[in-house]
């Protein structure tokens, strides 16, 4: 993903912020991705469907919607870790909780 540096705060009460990306989203490493890349593609096919992700979320979520999925998916049906990598870069995530 980024090499930038990430941006530190602290949250309310002291606690550290998450790092930041430059539009100020949740600074996403490569390292990380991948992690959760090679959860969803388990058949290492290099892309990721509809289905890798319903399959490996129900586990989670039960009832996860297909609207949900393509959200997901920007509303694409597949993506590549190169896609997804690239939708991520700059998100612009505020309030999120891992």
């Amino acid at each position: 993903m980024s090499k930038e540096k990430p941006q530190k705060a602290e949250k309310p009460g002291g606690a550290p912020a998450l790092p930041r990306n430059e539009k100020g989203g949740v600074l996403i490493s490569e390292d990380e991705l991948k992690v959760a890349w090679d959860f969803f593609d388990s058949k290492a096919s290099g892309k990721i469907t509809a289905h890798d992700v319903k399959k490996r979320l129900s586990s989670f979520y039960k009832n996860v919607s297909v609207k949900e999925i393509r959200y997901l998916l920007n509303n694409q049906p597949e993506i590549t870790f190169e896609e997804l990598r690239d939708l991520l870069a700059q998100n612009t995530l505020k309030n999120f909780d891992p």
